[in-house]
């Protein structure tokens, strides 16, 4: 049975996605083109008893570069959100995984407004040509699986959510980050906002990992410029 042609804007992000995949065939995951990084939305204010405690971003430099994933092939959206992750988590906790006591209370929230295209072009395009698709891919063409890695590498267990935003991704991360918090699910949390670029603009992440109770002392604290909403 053939497959049914995508359509409209779907078809144009499929088409998109498609080229990305064919020149990452011959290239590691680990030259993808970065872009400009995902900006935490200047108006968002967090709760009182919320404090953002470590904030990374890719790419963070001209030429910045991801690191390949053992089992995640093709797509650059798997590297990109462990990537980030990776760095967030770095600078609060140093080398992973995280101490036992918090990192069974951190929780991981990631928002990506498309998800993983890439994976799902290639997917889309081995159905077109009529051509065997690779196992691998139907593994992580769940944006789940990804996220799962990084909760295993730094040992998080708390709860895990993945949304699919229409509006800003950090603001809904951290939307969802308070209610875990506020829930008691979760002491910390760990929100990514991760999207393949558009319109032939690169990759972009943001990461942030917020805690309730104060602020901590020393370099776990950061400027409140790098906060959502500034100063508090």
């Amino acid at each position: 049975m053939s497959p049914r042609p995508a359509t409209g804007s779907l078809a144009a992000e499929q088409d998109r996605a498609a080229g990305r995949v064919r020149g990452m065939r011959d290239v590691p995951v680990a030259v993808a083109v970065p872009a400009e990084p995902a900006a935490a939305p200047a108006g968002e204010a967090l709760p009182q008893d919320m404090a953002i405690v470590s904030r990374a971003s890719w790419p963070e430099r001209p030429g910045d570069t991801l690191t390949p994933i053992p089992a995640f092939v093709v797509s650059s959206f798997s590297p990109l959100v462990a990537e980030v992750a990776d760095r967030c988590l770095r600078a609060y906790h140093g080398t992973p995984p995280a101490p036992p006591a918090r990192g069974a209370r951190t929780a991981i929230v990631l928002a990506s407004r498309h998800g993983d295209v890439g994976t799902t072009a290639a997917v889309a395009q081995a159905l077109a040509e009529g051509s065997r698709v690779p196992p691998l891919l139907f593994f992580q063409s769940n944006v789940n699986a990804v996220v799962g890695y990084v909760a295993a590498r730094w040992g998080l267990a708390g709860p895990i959510v993945c949304t699919c935003p229409v509006g800003d991704l950090i603001a809904d991360g951290l939307e969802c980050a308070a209610l875990l918090l506020a829930d008691g699910d979760a002491s910390e949390a760990l929100v990514i906002a991760a999207d393949h670029g558009s319109a032939g603009e690169g990759d972009s992440a943001t990461a942030v990992l917020v805690a309730t109770g104060t602020r901590p002392p020393g370099r776990h604290r950061l400027a409140a410029a790098d906060e959502p909403g500034g100063a508090t």
